[in-house]
C-alpha cells in the first residue's frame, strides 16, 4: 500500500482525522514531512528497483549474449527501461526534483538533479523501452508493449506541459 500512497492524495476517505494514518493523512494533505516513515520505505524499495534495472542494462548493453532467442532478449531489455521509467516517474511525482541514479556504483555521492533533468531521463528510457517493445501483447498481458511505453511517454509529456516546468511544446508531442 505505501507504493501508491500518493495516488490517494486528496481523497479525504484513506486518512480519517479519528484514524491511526498520520502518515497517510500527510500525503493526503500534500504536505509530507521528511520523517514521514512511509516515504523513506517507498524512497528505498523503489530505488532498490531501480538498482535492480541498472544492474541488467549494464550487463546486457553492448553485450552479445549468444540468445538462443534474440527477439526475447530485445523485449527483456526494453521491460527493463520501460521498469527504470515508471520508477523515476513514480518518484518524481511524489518529490520532484530526484536523484538520476543510472549505474550500479556503491562509492556514487547522488544528487538532486533537476526537473528538467529527471524528465529527459525518463523520456530517453520510454523511448528506449518502445523501440525493444514489442508492439502488441496477448489481452490481459502483464508485460508492456511499445503502446504502453507511448501511453506513459504522453502522460510525461502532459506532466512536463504542466506546472512547474510550463513547457507548452510538449502539449504537442503527448498528442
Amino acid at each position: 500500500s505505501t507504493f501508491y500512497v500518493n495516488g490517494w492524495s486528496g481523497d479525504d476517505i484513506t486518512t480519517h482525522a479519528a484514524s491511526n494514518k498520520a502518515d497517510f493523512r500527510e500525503y493526503d494533505q500534500r504536505f509530507v514531512t521528511p520523517e514521514n516513515s512511509r516515504t523513506l520505505t517507498n524512497w528505498n524499495a523503489v530505488y532498490e528497483m531501480i538498482r535492480a534495472a541498472n544492474t541488467v542494462i549494464q550487463s546486457v548493453e553492448g553485450v552479445d549474449l549468444a540468445d538462443p532467442d534474440p527477439d526475447k532478449q530485445e523485449r527483456l531489455t526494453g521491460e527493463t527501461y520501460f521498469l527504470r521509467a515508471i520508477m523515476f516517474n513514480h518518484l518524481m511525482r511524489i518529490h520532484g526534483r530526484i536523484p538520476l541514479v543510472l549505474t550500479v556504483d556503491p562509492f556514487q555521492q547522488p544528487i538532486l538533479n533537476s526537473q528538467v533533468e529527471v524528465f529527459q531521463q525518463i523520456e530517453s528510457d520510454l523511448l528506449a523501452a518502445e523501440s525493444r517493445l514489442p508492439s502488441s501483447t496477448t489481452v490481459g498481458s502483464a508485460r508492456p508493449s511499445s503502446g504502453s511505453a507511448r501511453a506513459f511517454l504522453a502522460r510525461l509529456y502532459m506532466d512536463w506541459a504542466g506546472f512547474p516546468l510550463k513547457d507548452n511544446s510538449k502539449y504537442a508531442m503527448a498528442a
